[in-house]
């Protein structure tokens, strides 16, 4: 399976199954990891003028990654990205801008924040890698 979108651990899921066959997922550097989780997660994005709260969902769990994913494609099936230079923006269906990302060798970094499934007020810092569009 190509990249999907992809949280390095379960414990910021707010819902999730677990996948009676786990699945392999190839991530953009080749390697093949295994996903044994599905779920939705509550993601607060920083950008220039504010924060936007949003419920990422069918994200994959997947143990031994550094970084969580999202796929480009996938995100802007209900989102617009404009990508330029060396950034890119993602707006909602409001043409409200929630996040803004840095190209750094041909991904894109954004801060995000992320709560934990069992805490929702403490708040664990990460960054996000936004995939280009997969062929």
């Amino acid at each position: 399976m190509a990249v999907q979108t992809i949280i390095k651990t379960d414990k910021y899921f707010v819902s999730y199954v677990d996948l009676i066959n786990p699945i392999d997922v190839k991530l953009p550097d080749d390697k093949t990891l295994e996903a044994a989780k599905l779920g939705n997660v509550k993601i607060i994005f920083k950008n220039y003028y504010s924060e936007k709260n949003i419920e990422l969902k069918n994200m994959y769990s997947v143990n031994n990654i550094k970084q969580n994913l999202l796929s480009f494609s996938k995100i802007s099936k209900s989102n617009t990205i404009v990508a330029k230079n060396d950034n890119a923006k993602m707006y909602d269906q409001k043409r409200e801008l929630i996040a803004v990302a840095n190209e750094v060798d041909n991904l894109y970094f954004m801060k995000s924040f992320v709560t934990e499934m069992n805490n929702t007020k403490k708040m664990y810092t990460n960054v996000v890698k936004l995939t280009e569009k997969e062929k």
